[in-house]
């Protein structure tokens, strides 16, 4: 990867020569610098002192008066030839192993923005006081974690808003955040800020809260940014029926959640994965449990993309879709239930790459209990836990487990046949039907959506398929699965009138999973959220429907306060009939306000004027 080093020149031309000689001593040699000579004359010796130091690898551009800081810096992000853009300001220094250190992070770590630690020189000294790690949004919004001269981040992101002159960096870092862009800082020392009387774009206090509140006011994040995590679950094959409980169960929403995962084993005499099972070069036996997690913490800094790591046992339940959003919006660097001042290795543990480093470089004991031994080398190293019951170590006493009333994330040490129970209370919908409805024209389309249908969600609800003339192909299934109910010719009948007299005549469940014809699976259905809007919808009369597609709209807030569902406010178009649970009688109502005689699109956007009119307090 080819990095294009920005550096905008007004005041400092003193400085120049240090700074362009720390770019030219980067052990990284993949780099181009390109200075930028602001608001100084063509003849001017700012300009004469930048043209110095021209080489094949150095160019100098005459931006003439430019404007601000802002708009240099467009201005030499449009001559950039790499993938990647740096910033050094021209008074600013680097460490000589900057980019060797950064370089890969965006380039095989999948990082969009990656900064460093920093110093002050000249004027100031001391530690720049900002944190290292994933930055969340709500992080940046308190306090600019990114020194400029930090800075590496890629080509298509480098674009600053004059409109924020002085701190128009800080404005760059939170609208790539709310893109939910993943910005990271190193632990290291890479840069050296100087502090001196003629420094340029000094930020006034007032301005930063003027953009903060613009953020706040203007837009939240998009989506939360979901830290990448790796599982590592100690095993060994003397219990292989452990591994196969966990595939069975909590593991197959593995791939949804998009958590990589791994079993421990030892007795390799090198790092070795096949499938999800990780060979680790060490001892198998239980007194050996220290060495297996300091030789994964090993290989998945070396070898692994991730944020964080958690670590547990092959008998432990995990709720994945609880830990996968644990640490999103927060900030540690090791996590899990307290037990005499150290995380339950039961119940399983988070930890950060800076905790895994540690971890790895400073866990000298061969043998004896692995979670405490952890504990106390992370204490050592000035890494404090954040103790949360979630975790849950110690089932077989307090009979906590992951349940739809609770928010427990683990249980452990409870016999195989109770992780199938809890399995089943997480991922059933209670009564329901899905309901399909087709016509001639797509027919073939509707059977290959119920084959896709029993490929990801093999233990779906029972389904009916509304048809006309032609009856559609139902696979092969235990009686009573698959209903096709034909509701006549299609000429006959438009769209709402079939729904009504399926709905009416032919369904009398509380709920109905409506999905229509031509829209597919293709990848595993996430249960657990249908099993959430089902007991969601039935807790609570005022919602309507709950949409299981990506819906545009910007949501009103969460559900009750609840991070994983949020309400959805009367907008232009409310009704979709992709993929949803409806409350079947509300579904009636609606259709019978709407012209009988409608086609689909005019269907949807008369239905949610309709929706509007008449049900004012459904969501």
């Amino acid at each position: 990867m080819h990095v294009s080093v920005l550096m905008p020149v007004r005041n400092g031309a003193e400085f120049l020569a240090q700074s362009a000689g720390s770019v030219r001593d980067q052990t990284y040699d993949r780099w181009e610098l390109l200075i930028g000579v602001n608001g100084h004359a063509a003849d001017s010796d700012t300009l004469r002192h930048a043209r110095s130091f021209e080489s094949p690898k150095i160019k100098v551009f005459d931006l003439g008066e430019a404007g601000g800081k802002a708009a240099a810096l467009n201005a030499l992000a449009a001559q950039a030839q790499a993938d990647a853009v740096a910033i050094l300001d021209v008074d600013d220094l680097w460490h000589p192993y900057k980019l060797d250190k950064q370089v890969p992070w965006i380039r095989d770590q999948e990082y969009d923005v990656v900064g460093t630690q920093g110093e002050y020189i000249g004027q100031g000294r001391g530690a720049i006081p900002i944190r290292w790690g994933l930055i969340p949004y709500d992080e940046l919004l308190g306090l600019n974690h990114v020194i400029n001269s930090s800075a590496l981040l890629r080509r298509r992101d480098a674009w600053w808003d004059t409109a924020w002159e002085g701190i128009e960096d800080y404005d760059l870092w939170l609208r790539l955040a709310q893109a939910g862009r993943r910005i990271y800082n190193l632990a290291d020392v890479l840069v050296w800020h100087r502090l001196h009387a003629q420094s340029a774009f000094n930020t006034r206090p007032q301005d930063v809260e003027k953009l903060r509140r613009r953020w706040r006011s203007a837009c939240q994040p998009a989506a939360p940014m979901r830290p990448r995590i790796l599982l590592g679950i100690l095993h060994t094959p003397a219990h292989a029926a452990r591994a196969e409980n966990c595939r069975r169960t909590w593991l197959v929403h593995a791939p949804r959640q998009a958590v990589d995962h791994v079993f421990l084993v030892g007795n390799a005499t090198e790092f070795r994965r096949d499938g999800d099972v990780l060979h680790l070069p060490c001892p198998d036996d239980y007194a050996s449990l220290p060495q297996k997690t300091r030789r994964f913490c090993q290989w998945a800094l070396e070898h692994a993309a991730f944020d964080y790591l958690f670590k547990c046992d092959d008998d432990t339940y995990v709720d994945l879709a609880r830990l996968a959003d644990y640490p999103v919006g927060r900030s540690f660097d090791y996590a899990g239930c307290e037990y005499a001042g150290y995380a339950s290795g039961g119940g399983g543990y988070f930890l950060s790459r800076r905790a895994a480093a540690i971890v790895r470089d400073h866990l000298d004991a061969a043998t004896g209990n692995e979670d405490e031994l952890v504990g106390r080398c992370l204490r050592a190293h000035g890494v404090a836990l954040e103790a949360d019951q979630a975790f849950q170590g110690f089932t077989r006493w307090t009979g906590l487990e992951p349940d739809q009333d609770n928010a427990v994330i683990t249980a452990h040490g409870i016999p195989g046949e109770r992780w199938e129970a809890i399995h089943r209370r997480l991922t059933d919908p209670g009564p329901l039907r899905i309901w399909m409805p087709t016509s001639n024209r797509y027919v073939a389309i509707a059977a290959v959506c119920l084959r896709l249908l029993g490929r990801h969600w093999p233990g779906h609800p029972p389904v009916d398929v509304t048809h006309g003339e032609l009856r559609p192909d139902l696979p092969d299934a235990a009686p009573g699965r698959f209903r096709a109910i034909g509701l006549g010719p299609d000429a006959e009948q438009s769209w709402v009138e079939r729904a009504l007299a399926y709905l009416t005549e032919h369904n009398a469940d509380e709920l109905v999973l409506l999905t229509l014809d031509d829209y597919a699976l293709f990848q595993p259905v996430d249960a657990r959220a249908v099993a959430l809007a089902c007991r969601a919808m039935r807790q609570d009369p005022q919602l309507a429907s709950f949409a299981l597609t990506w819906q545009p709209p910007d949501p009103a807030g969460p559900y009750r306060g609840r991070p994983e569902m949020v309400v959805f406010p009367h907008w232009d178009y409310t009704v979709n009939l992709q993929a949803a649970v409806w409350r079947r009688q509300t579904l009636v109502e609606m259709l019978r306000l709407c012209p009988p005689k409608i086609g689909m699109w005019e269907l949807e956007q008369t239905a949610s004027r309709r929706f509007r009119e008449r049900m004012p307090g459904h969501v």
